[in-house]
């Protein structure tokens, strides 16, 4: 599900969320801000581990963070962190998570 968060207009930047992504999700925000099919592919892959990558037009991020909750016999990654995607230029910022993500929240909020 992609939902605006801010508009350029309005505050110098767009920012769009992606909940629960799907390749359908990037349709337009691909054409729109010239992403890369790699990226994309990343962003959907389950478990991919955190890492930075710089290209013509944005950058891309791959965060991850312990979760708040997790089973006490967790031992994988995916078990224990949320992860978070980020492109972002000057112009624009896209964040892309499959979970909820309590400080993702307190951020739009604000």
């Amino acid at each position: 599900m992609v939902r605006q968060i801010l508009r350029k207009e309005e505050n110098g930047y767009d920012w769009y969320e992606i909940l629960d992504p799907t390749l359908e999700d990037f349709t337009e925000l691909k054409e729109k801000y010239n992403l890369n099919d790699a990226s994309i592919k990343d962003c959907l892959e389950i478990g991919h581990l955190p890492k930075i990558e710089e290209f013509e037009n944005y950058h891309f991020l791959i965060l991850r963070s312990i979760a708040e909750n997790f089973p006490e016999n967790s031992d994988t990654l995916m078990d224990i962190t949320l992860r978070i995607s980020v492109f972002y230029d000057e112009d624009f910022i896209i964040t892309v998570h499959r979970n909820e993500i309590k400080l993702l929240e307190e951020l739009i909020n604000l």
